[in-house]
């Protein structure tokens, strides 16, 4: 299996002085947001067997951090991000690679489809940014993950729900997965639904669009392929048609 490295981007303390990254409007900080999603990823990386190791979030600058990962040295180096724009209705998950080709784009492109799935974000792509320094300085393929945008109200609520960080993390997980090999054990039942889709999904049962199984288990957290989604579909109009 791989070695990797995760990164909780920001959270670093300069002379007495947090980084704090990005800070949504309801005062959410994107170092704490990255920091448990990167615990989470690494948890899910080590259940399939790969080997890893993370930035100490706190203590190591930029320049510790990869220099760190280089040292060990890692296969691939993962760092997870939220992203921020003026406009509180941009949303949406990308991922930056400092150059186009290679493994570092076919990790970053899996990894992105695969969570922008999962959390029902709009997929804004693989990007290319030379400029970053956890692409630049690390000798391994590199991907820098942005969640999401923490500037959006909706979104901010979202990375609040645990529910919702543990689906960006295992879906960041199961991506890489299909680059790097291994696979998580069935997931445990989950009849839960995140708060932000509560009366869709009460809907949605009552009205026998969606089903459990015969454990009388819904997989809500689970992602859909084209076929569910279309049975899905049909039921709602046989329904309501």
């Amino acid at each position: 299996m791989a070695k990797f490295w995760v990164d909780p981007g920001h959270g670093t303390v300069i002379d007495g002085i947090l980084d704090t990254g990005a800070v949504g409007s309801g005062g959410t900080k994107e170092c704490d947001i990255c920091f448990m999603v990167a615990n989470l990823v690494s948890e899910y990386l080590k259940e399939a067997g790969h080997e890893v190791k993370q930035s100490n979030q706190k203590t190591q600058k930029i320049n510790d951090r990869t220099a760190a990962a280089n040292a060990w040295p890692a296969d691939y180096f993962v760092s997870i991000h939220c992203n921020f724009y003026e406009d509180k209705s941009v949303t949406g998950t990308e991922t930056y690679i400092y150059a186009k080709g290679g493994m570092a784009e076919k990790l970053a492109k899996s990894v992105n489809d695969s969570l922008s799935a999962a959390i029902a974000s709009k997929n804004r792509g693989v990007k290319v940014e030379s400029s970053l320094g956890v692409l630049r300085l690390t000798n391994m393929p590199a991907i820098l993950v942005e969640l999401d945008f923490i500037s959006s109200p909706a979104v901010e609520a979202n990375m609040n729900d645990s529910a919702w960080r543990d689906r960006a993390a295992k879906a960041i997980a199961k991506g890489i997965f299909k680059i790097a090999g291994g696979s998580l054990p069935e997931d445990k039942m989950d009849n839960t639904p995140s708060p932000w889709a509560k009366d869709a999904v009460n809907w949605a049962i009552e009205n026998g669009i969606i089903f459990g199984d015969e454990k009388g288990d819904y997989k809500l957290h689970a992602n859909i392929d084209k076929e569910t989604f279309c049975v899905m579909l049909k039921r709602y109009f046989d329904k309501f048609n």
